[in-house]
């Protein structure tokens, strides 16, 4: 009768207080602050990260347990390293290009004994990871166009065009054609004058961007695909001397970037995070020189797309859908855009 059921009733409830009188306890050891240090963090994807992410209270492990979790959008990792005097160790991994924001701390706390948990959420304000595409590090491939084909705005420079940039001293390599023949039949010399033509080239390629998404996967998705094809594409008009200009829906405007070295093109790329999910979006569809759209997005507006003069991008991880004319390309992450951009430039 002594170690019976009465026994083990009353030894069970005292654990239970026990167990709620913890679990106040946690309730009471609130976070003043958790912060990330660095609060800013650039890398490229599938590249690690690490920082440290910083508590503005302790607590003896005597009155129960605390785990944290670090919640993040979908395409970035994180591994919470362990605590030591309210500051632990974080690697961060994205997946995909992008702005990594509004990441949030999940604290698990449970009683000394095991028996009552319970979960809160502290937001990680003021943090960011950038993520940069792999395209923008890539070597960029050789455009191989006829110079002559290059347009009809001159460059400045010497090459291939049809206006007159300079006159030379004609020598072989020069085409002979261009010889001056009057004005080497009226020199007391015997030297050949030669006309060196001028390089024509576009001055400006605007690329317009236009997606629609179902979900948070599918916008990373997306957006990381338009992500490496607007860096591929740009870093080839770049090495040419083109200026590049981007344009999409962001916060119900369409906002308009212009990138003529790595560094503002970067930029460009990152704002990307803020473009709309939007149905319908005219201008920039109609007034660029290369759409990138989604595979849904085209077809929805599919006749505007057919009658553009320049060519489509259809951005989609999968690649089992016929093209619609020589006019449209199909980037899956892993293709070479150099086709793409010699068939504006040649234009």
């Amino acid at each position: 009768m002594i170690i019976g059921p009465p026994l083990f009733i009353s030894l069970g409830f005292f654990l239970s207080i026990i167990a709620v009188e913890t679990l106040v306890l946690l309730g009471y050891a609130k976070l003043s602050s958790a912060t990330i240090v660095p609060a800013r963090i650039r890398e490229f994807k599938h590249e690690k990260a690490v920082a440290t992410l910083r508590l503005g209270s302790f607590r003896s492990k005597l009155v129960g347990s605390r785990r944290f979790v670090v919640v993040t959008p979908y395409g970035l990792e994180c591994a919470v390293g362990e605590f030591r005097e309210g500051s632990g160790a974080l690697t961060l991994e994205p997946s995909r290009a992008g702005r990594f924001e509004d990441l949030s701390l999940k604290l698990l706390d449970e009683d000394i004994l095991g028996l009552f948990a319970r979960e809160t959420m502290v937001p990680l304000n003021g943090f960011v990871l950038e993520s940069l595409p792999t395209s923008l590090r890539a070597p960029a491939l050789p455009i191989l166009v006829s110079p002559i084909s290059l347009g009809d705005i001159p460059a400045g420079r010497r090459g291939g065009g049809q206006e007159m940039h300079m006159v030379e001293e004609y020598h072989p390599g020069l085409d002979a054609k261009d010889v001056i023949w009057r004005r080497v039949a009226q020199s007391p010399t015997e030297e050949l004058v030669s006309r060196t033509r001028e390089s024509s080239i576009r001055r400006s390629v605007t690329l317009g961007i236009a997606l629609t998404w179902k979900s948070d996967e599918s916008r990373a998705v997306l957006l990381d695909l338009a992500a490496e094809a607007l860096g591929q594409v740009s870093k080839l008009l770049l090495e040419l001397g083109i200026l590049v200009r981007v344009s999409f829906v962001s916060k119900a405007r369409i906002a308009s970037f212009e990138s003529s070295s790595l560094r503002e093109l970067t930029e460009t790329i990152l704002a990307l995070t803020d473009v709309d999910n939007v149905e319908f979006a005219e201008e920039p569809i109609s007034a660029s020189d290369i759409l990138i759209a989604d595979k849904v997005k085209f077809f929805e507006v599919r006749q505007l797309g057919l009658s553009r003069t320049g060519p489509v991008l259809l951005i989609s991880e999968t690649t089992g859908y016929s093209h619609v004319g020589d006019k449209v390309f199909v980037f899956s992450g892993k293709e070479d855009l150099t086709a793409l951009v010699e068939s504006v430039i040649e234009t």
